[in-house]
């Protein structure tokens, strides 16, 4: 199986559904093409090559004009406003130093920021910053120290949409949700009717709804009754998906849709493998020699990804963490050497009384 840039998403999406079946899969294609493209930045070889082909251009171009904007300490405090904003961080023990080459290309290309401590410190270190870099939407991406010989790379996105035109709370009440396994629960459903922008389809209904900068909007499709959603997944892709869009037509009609508070959190290892992206995850192949000053053969160990999206009455809170843990040999520390040629100072002394019993100078031999 194969798949590229813009199809990541979409191939991804393709894989969870199939391992996860009847349950939610919400995947960040953004989050996951800056956390390769990052990656990238320090592998060589095959290597690089795998990733760049899975990554594309997708994540640079998103990034262009694009860095971290400052968020508030809560998402709710950012009142009407719609707005994304996107960080990536580095973080290395004292030991491991990156290179300077890959340092200074993440903050350039990425607005990459580095971050050095002990192993046991990391988990405060890199959950403040998701959380900062998250508006507190994914407060933890480490619930334990790493490995001292390891690294962490990590993407953080964050999306705060306001819809252009806000549905009426008093209008949401309880429907019933027809779920994929056949179970049937009580949602909160909210409800507006006027003009939208919509499309009778191949295999459903579309529509979109934007945000209050006409940038963004956010689209739903609607499988018609007969209409297998897995199986439509399984013929979409992304150009087939962004192609629809160009049959959106300003239409009246009423659109009643539940609120939505998910939660999503995956391995991407196994599926990235399946997508083409092998030696970054073989000891011994994978080639990021450009990463460290030190120039350990690293490897990547794991690649979490988590995704949360929220969506009522007046917008929608979604942000999105991929963390990638590297793994290397331990370092071996230098010994050291101490050649006693030269005038030195010795003592022989009592630990327990402390005291010094004998104190020499040795300047001639």
């Amino acid at each position: 199986m194969a798949a590229s840039g813009p199809d990541l998403g979409f191939a991804l999406l393709r894989l969870f559904a199939q391992q996860q079946p009847g349950e939610t899969v919400v995947v960040s294609p953004a989050s996951i093409e800056v956390a390769l493209t990052l990656l990238a930045a320090g592998a060589a070889g095959e290597t690089q090559r795998e990733l760049h082909t899975l990554a594309g251009d997708a994540a640079l171009a998103l990034l262009q004009g694009l860095r971290a904007a400052p968020l508030p300490a809560a998402v709710h405090d950012a009142g009407r406003r719609t707005m994304v904003s996107v960080g990536n961080c580095l973080w290395a023990p004292p030991h491991l130093p990156f290179s300077d080459v890959f340092a200074q290309r993440a903050q350039r290309d990425l607005a990459a920021v580095a971050l050095s401590s002990a192993a046991a410190s990391a988990p405060a270190l890199l959950n403040a910053w998701m959380a900062r870099t998250t508006g507190g939407l994914i407060p933890r991406i480490l619930d334990k120290p790493p490995d001292p010989t390891s690294l962490v790379l990590a993407n953080g996105i964050v999306f705060l949409g306001t819809w252009k035109v806000p549905f009426d709370p008093t209008l949401t009440t309880a429907r019933p949700f027809h779920e994929a396994s056949g179970h049937v629960r009580q949602a909160p459903m909210m409800a507006r009717a006027g003009h939208f922008r919509y499309a009778v389809v191949p295999g459903g209904q579309l529509l979109e709804l934007p945000y209050d900068e006409t940038h963004y909007s956010f689209r739903v499709f609607l499988p018609e009754a007969t209409q297998d959603l897995d199986a439509w997944l399984a013929q979409t892709h992304a150009s087939a998906w962004l192609a629809l869009g160009a049959s959106l037509q300003e239409t009246a009609g009423e659109l009643v849709m539940p609120r939505l508070d998910l939660a999503f959190a995956a391995e991407l290892k196994p599926a990235l493998e399946r997508l083409g992206v092998v030696a970054a995850f073989r000891p011994g192949v994978a080639d990021f020699s450009a990463m460290t000053a030190a120039h350990v053969p690293f490897a990547v160990g794991s690649i979490m990804h988590r995704t949360v999206v929220q969506v009522d009455e007046s917008g929608t809170k979604a942000a999105a963490a991929t963390t990638v843990h590297m793994t290397g040999a331990a370092v071996p520390e230098m010994p050291f050497r101490m050649l006693v040629d030269r005038p030195f100072l010795f003592t022989i002394h009592s630990t327990d009384p402390d005291a010094l019993l004998f104190l020499g100078l040795v300047r001639a031999w």
